[in-house]
């Protein structure tokens, strides 16, 4: 993968961290979301898989809420 590329990859995943509202910085939700992207962007994997983890570790968190509140 071309460097440039990487940075692009590396920017979007900070600019989609950052644009999320602060109300979600609060609590054991939003420290998995802050480890996942920090992970994923330390791991520069190629193509659009970086997305993915983020996608499923939200979803693995989603569940646990919701096994957590008995839904």
């Amino acid at each position: 993968m071309k460097p440039k590329l990487q940075i692009t990859h590396r920017l979007a995943l900070l600019a989609l961290f950052l644009a999320s509202p602060a109300s979600l910085h609060a609590g054991a939700v939003a420290d998995w979301n802050t480890i996942t992207v920090q992970a994923v962007v330390a791991a520069a994997r190629p193509g659009p898989t970086g997305a993915l983890d983020v996608a499923t570790v939200q979803a693995a968190v989603y569940d646990a809420v919701q096994a957590i509140k008995n839904r």
